[in-house]
């Protein structure tokens, strides 16, 4: 399961990455003020200040508290599966875009 988006304004971190690099803009603040993302629920705010600190466009899902992490390259079912049971929730879904999949958990 991996963050690739601001998902209120659907603008992925690759996206604002290059944007970044073509404007110039070196903080959160300048991205939000320009796009928007970050302004809408705030929860790709640390994801962004992650993209701009690391180049990584994506991520892991950061529990509360923890700082994002580059997302793995294999997807641990398990771990998925024992995070949507503590949401309470009986599907995995990925980002919304490119690949979107949703998967019953059994």
């Amino acid at each position: 399961m991996s963050v690739t988006r601001c998902v209120c304004y659907q603008l992925t971190f690759a996206e604002l990455k290059e944007r970044c690099r073509r404007e110039d803009w070196s903080t959160v603040a300048e991205i939000s003020l320009e796009t928007g993302c970050g302004l809408g629920c705030g929860s790709c705010r640390r994801y962004l200040q992650a993209m701009l600190d690391t180049g990584t466009v994506c991520f892991a899902i950061a529990e509360p508290g923890q700082s994002p992490k580059p997302a793995a390259e294999t997807v641990d079912w398990k771990s998925i599966k024992q995070h949507n049971q503590r949401l309470g929730s009986g599907l995995c879904c990925f980002s919304p875009g490119e690949d979107s999949d949703l998967r019953p958990i059994d």
